[in-house]
C-alpha cells in the first residue's frame, strides 16, 4: 500500500519543474511519523516536571548562596 499524496505539494513541485515521479515521491505523506495528541500531552507533562525540578534546584542553590554570603 502506498502512502497518501499531498496533491497541493505535488502540483507545486510539478509546476516548479520537478519530474512527475520525483514530485510524487516528495509529496507522499508518511503518517506513521506524525505526533499524536497523546504524544504531545506526554511531552508537555515531561517538560513541566523538568521545569518544576529545575525551579526547585535553582531556589535551593540561591538560598544556599545567600546563606553562605551572609554571616
Amino acid at each position: 500500500m502506498t502512502a497518501p499524496i499531498n496533491m497541493a505539494l505535488y502540483r507545486l513541485l510539478v509546476h516548479m519543474g520537478a519530474s512527475e515521479p520525483e514530485a510524487e515521491a516528495a509529496a507522499q505523506i508518511d503518517t506513521s511519523q506524525l505526533a499524536t495528541k497523546a504524544d504531545l500531552a506526554e511531552l508537555k507533562a515531561s517538560l513541566l516536571m523538568w521545569m518544576i525540578t529545575a525551579f526547585i534546584a535553582q531556589t535551593g542553590l540561591l538560598l544556599a548562596v545567600l546563606r553562605w554570603v551572609r554571616p
